[in-house]
């Protein structure tokens, strides 16, 4: 009975798995020391043989190259191993892998369970500081301010800590979101219809057709206003353009300028009609006037719009503000602006 487990307790470990080319050879290299370990396995022709037969054809053919003239039986399993590791496990560059680390951040809508800021860090070389260096990168990656104040406020902060801490706040986030679509779902409960037409557009993100409460926009931040809801497309503190009055600038002339005619340059067939259509709209709401001569003249430049239509620009670049008599802003030299920060002891850019 005792040979019988000692013998099945042997043949665990008389097997290894052969290297997958695909995988990290040093975690290898390690799988391989445990193997030795177990088997109180010490003697360099053993381990040597066995590192060897482990590998691939291919694997083989590149531990005979990189050892050559040399064959593979003639090294120690230290120094094939330490050859091939260099190989196939280049050591990266520790500043571009730390940019890497800390340039990552949460994303609009990521959950705190998604991998966004949990990085292997070995490539960073932050030792013993890792731990730490990976909190400080969960705090300040956080797309949510409010979570982020959270956790600036809270004393000797853990890594665990924080993810408990923003995990509640979603978990209340979402509640809270749930309880407010329940409430709007019973007011409204007597509408004409509950299915949602073709032509509704959600005014989150102008766009649809789906409902308010379904819009991923319903918790962005508003690129205009700064408030959460909507996006900037459908924000509605921007003013109109047709409502906005704008005050009328005034140009000073060089005196005695003489006025310059240019012809009208020709227009593109393909936009022809819509530029004409674009020129008789203002003359037909009074803005503009039609006139047969003039002594000054510009020539217009069409631009074409994303929905089709067609903006006219006047180029004045040769005929107005060759005549402009531009204001003068007189310009500080460089020693009045060292004379000013004489005595000063701390400068920010």
């Amino acid at each position: 009975m005792v040979k019988s487990e000692q013998s099945a307790q042997c043949q665990i470990f008389r097997t290894v798995n052969e290297f997958d080319e695909n995988s990290d050879f040093a975690d290898y290299v390690d799988q391989l020391e445990q193997y030795f370990n177990a088997n109180d396995n010490t003697r360099e022709e053993k381990k040597r043989a066995v590192l060897l037969t482990s590998y691939g054809a291919q694997t083989y053919a590149l531990i005979k190259n990189l050892l050559g003239p040399e064959k593979p039986s003639e090294k120690s399993f230290a120094k094939i191993a330490r050859i091939v590791k260099e190989h196939l496990c280049p050591r990266k560059l520790v500043i571009a892998e730390g940019y890497k680390f800390h340039q990552r951040s949460q994303r609009q809508g990521e959950s705190v369970n998604t991998t966004w800021w949990n990085w292997d860090g070995g490539t960073c070389d932050f030792g013993k500081f890792f731990s730490q260096a990976l909190r400080n990168h969960f705090v300040c990656g956080q797309v949510s301010r409010d979570m982020q104040k959270r956790l600036l406020t809270e004393n000797d902060l853990t890594l665990s800590r924080a993810i408990e801490i923003t995990s509640s706040m979603e978990d209340s986030e979402f509640e809270t979101i749930n309880i407010k679509d329940g409430v709007a779902s019973k007011i409204h409960k007597f509408t004409k219809a509950n299915s949602m037409p073709e032509n509704v557009v959600c005014y989150r993100y102008r766009k649809g057709p789906h409902k308010p409460n379904d819009c991923y926009s319903r918790n962005a931040e508003c690129r205009k206003c700064q408030k959460k809801g909507h996006t900037a497309v459908a924000c509605r503190s921007k003013p109109d353009s047709v409502a906005r009055k704008e005050k009328l600038k005034e140009v000073h002339l060089k005196p005695d300028v003489k006025p310059k005619f240019f012809k009208a340059r020709a227009v593109p067939l393909a936009i022809r009609e819509k530029v004409e259509s674009e020129l008789n709209r203002p003359v037909k709401i009074g803005v503009l006037e039609k006139v047969d001569y003039n002594d000054r003249a510009s020539p217009i430049v069409p631009v074409n719009k994303h929905k089709g239509s067609v903006r006219i620009c006047g180029d004045i670049k040769a005929t107005v503000n060759p005549s402009l008599n531009p204001k003068q802003y007189p310009m500080s030299t460089a020693e009045e602006i060292f004379s000013n920060l004489q005595g000063g002891k701390s400068f920010l850019s």
